[in-house]
């Protein structure tokens, strides 16, 4: 498993990114989450 870590302003901003890099993701077996750029754990987003 390859584990790939993005990170996102806000959750608004993750999910959006989500929505374009996860098809991808899923597709080339990469396991990817977004994690917020303040690195406070706010949020996580994954491409489940």
């Amino acid at each position: 498993m390859v584990l790939n870590a993005e990170y996102a302003d806000d959750p608004e901003s993750a999910r959006a990114l989500a929505a374009s890099i996860c098809p991808e993701a899923k597709r080339l077996g990469l396991r990817t989450v977004i994690y917020p750029l303040a690195l406070d754990d706010g949020f996580r987003v994954a491409c489940d």
